[in-house]
């Protein structure tokens, strides 16, 4: 199924090179609204690859959910008490239901049938006040919640996953204000990292990690590439013209690429870690309020005409999802996938009466043989 879906989505991402098109820098009005189709592949692809390392389902299909959106909101007071002036402000969210199934006796719970609610929020503050074209820093606060339900007999149970995230990075280096095709600059990301989670088991106590604090210091290089036609829509039929933006981390492990509407908003975006496509985002549907209200100058193809940048929120925003929101769709790391599991296995075994499996190892919801044949002796 994720083949046909890689595949449709690919088909409607067709583009074509056009004459050079001015971008205008964006001005956001509360209640401006862009949606992405491409995330839920993307989520689907990750449970069926990496969820239970080694435990492979028969199938993971989505059940319900809510397209990736992003929504501006009215000024509002920066999360940094010594900036002096109002930030822009921005929410994003996005919903997926799944329901994964794997072979009858191939895990180490009953039912062999998770449903997974993944629910992930992100809220972004900037300054409206630049130091010179560039933004002193960018706040993301993101949040992501994970229900999974199953049964053991007729009883259904539960365990939830929580997790919260402050990512609060501030920027340096030679932003331009306005730039050519072919141009190129560096800028400078210094990030700030706190993280927490916490998981319970059918509505109980919850039980909470103590937060954690990284940094790092990344250098990232931009190239205006040319521009595009690009197809937008639900069913690809809107056509739009594209700037297409390179930004590669020093050491090339990173990698994005954004296409810009000549309003300045990102209509397509794709993310890259070592050479590999984690996901492909494409704009299908928007409010824009200024969009009717002003227009737009077209120039001819002779690469001169200047190009205005200030679509940094939303690259912030979708940037997050790519790197940040990849680690969450993988539940972050082994460790976690093990908390998980664990409380999955211990309920579905206190439930059934066999608390005496305990001292057997639960890793990662997979089992070797002999466990299996063991489990279906008791």
């Amino acid at each position: 199924m994720v083949g046909v879906l890689l595949g449709s989505l690919m088909a409607t991402l067709a583009f074509t090179p056009i004459a050079n098109a001015e971008v205008v820098t964006p001005k956001w009005t509360d209640g401006d609204r862009f949606e992405y189709m491409g995330y839920d592949t993307f989520a689907i692809r990750n449970f069926e690859n990496f969820m239970f390392n080694g435990t492979k389902p028969i199938s993971v299909d989505k059940t319900d959910g809510e397209r990736l959106t992003i929504v501006y909101g009215s000024e509002r007071e920066c999360t940094r008490s010594a900036w002096n002036g109002n930030c822009g402000y921005a929410q994003q969210s996005h919903r997926i239901v799944m329901e994964t199934v794997w072979e009858n006796g191939s895990t180490m719970f009953e039912s062999d049938l998770l449903n997974i609610t993944i629910e992930m929020n992100v809220e972004c503050w900037e300054p409206v006040d630049r130091v010179g074209i560039i933004p002193a820093f960018a706040d993301c606060k993101y949040n992501w919640n994970y229900l999974i339900s199953f049964t053991v007999g007729p009883e259904d149970n539960t365990v939830e996953f929580e997790a919260v995230q402050w990512n609060n990075v501030t920027y340096s280096g030679d932003w331009p204000e306005t730039f050519r095709i072919g141009d190129s600059w560096t800028t400078e990301e210094n990030v700030d990292r706190e993280y927490n989670h916490r998981t319970r088991s059918n509505g109980g106590v919850w039980n909470e990690t103590e937060i954690q604090s990284i940094s790092e210091v990344s250098t990232w290089s931009w190239t205006v590439m040319d521009e595009v036609n690009v197809y937008l829509g639900e069913n690809a039929d809107i056509k739009e013209e594209a700037t297409r933006v390179q930004i590669l981390e020093a050491g090339g492990f990173r990698n994005n690429t954004y296409w810009l509407d000549e309003e300045g908003y990102v209509v397509r975006n794709e993310f890259r870690e070592d050479g590999e496509l984690l996901a492909t985002l494409q704009l299908t549907d928007w409010t824009y309020a200024l969009e009717d209200q002003r227009g737009t100058q077209v120039s001819g193809g002779t690469g001169a005409s200047a190009l205005f940048f200030g679509a940094l929120i939303t690259i912030v925003l979708l940037t997050g999802i790519g790197w940040i929101g990849w680690r969450a769709y993988n539940l972050v790391n082994e460790d976690i996938i093990d908390e998980v599991a664990e409380r999955i296995v211990e309920t579905d075994r206190r439930l059934r009466g066999h608390s005496s499996e305990s001292d057997r190892p639960v890793g990662l919801l997979s089992r070797t043989a002999d466990v299996i044949d063991e489990d279906r002796d008791l």
